[in-house]
C-alpha cells in the first residue's frame, strides 16, 4: 500500500470512528475505492458506496441534522423555495454529498498538512484560510483573523482540518514570516 492510500485509509477510518462508530464494518467496502479517488479518477464510486451505506444502514447522522438546521435557521427564505428539492435543499447537500466531501476535504487537508510539516524549516508560520463565500462559519472566520502563528503554537496541535463543521472548507497556508 502506498503512502497516499495509507493516508486515505487513516482519514476515512478516523471519520467513521468519530461519526459512525457502530458501522465500522461498512468501512472496508468504501476503503477499496480509495486508490481510484486519490489517483484523480472519478469519485463516482465513492459517492455510490456512501449512498449505499446510508440506505442499507438507515443510520441517523447527527452532524448532518445539525448542519441542515443551522443553515435553514440562517437562511429561512431558501427553505420555501427548496420544497421540491432533494432533502437539504440548495443551501445544504445530501448526506451522501456531505460525507464524500468530508472524506475528500479531510484527505487533502491532511496531505497538505504533512507537506507543510516537511517544509517547516523554510515556512514555520501557518495560517488558517477560509473562503468567505457565505458558507463559512463565524467561528472559522474569527479564527482566521488571528493571522500566522508559529507551527509549534498550541493552536496547531489541536486544530483539525477541515474543522468538524460540515461543508467547511478551512485550509492552511504557510509563510516564512508572521503577519
Amino acid at each position: 500500500m502506498d503512502e497516499n492510500q495509507a493516508l486515505f485509509e487513516q482519514v476515512l477510518t478516523a471519520i467513521f470512528r468519530e461519526e459512525f462508530p457502530r458501522w465500522r464494518g461498512d468501512l472496508s467496502r468504501i476503503l477499496r475505492v480509495g486508490g481510484k479517488v486519490i489517483n484523480g479518477e472519478s469519485d463516482r464510486e465513492l459517492k455510490r458506496l456512501c449512498r449505499v451505506f446510508f440506505e442499507e444502514s438507515g443510520v441517523r447522522w447527527l452532524r448532518y441534522e445539525l448542519h441542515t438546521a443551522y443553515w435553514r435557521e440562517r437562511y429561512p427564505q431558501d427553505q420555501e423555495e427548496d420544497d421540491d428539492e432533494e432533502e437539504g435543499g440548495s443551501n445544504c447537500y445530501t448526506m451522501t454529498d456531505l460525507l464524500v466531501q468530508r472524506i475528500l476535504l479531510a484527505y487533502y487537508a491532511q496531505k497538505k498538512r504533512l507537506k507543510y510539516e516537511q517544509e517547516v524549516d523554510t515556512f514555520p508560520y501557518w495560517r488558517l484560510s477560509v473562503i468567505e463565500d457565505g458558507r463559512a462559519y463565524p467561528e472559522c472566520l474569527e479564527e482566521a483573523k488571528a493571522g500566522y502563528r508559529h507551527h509549534a503554537d498550541a493552536y496547531w496541535k489541536t486544530k483539525k482540518l477541515p474543522c468538524n463543521r460540515l461543508d467547511c472548507r478551512c485550509s492552511i497556508s504557510h509563510s516564512m514570516k508572521p503577519d
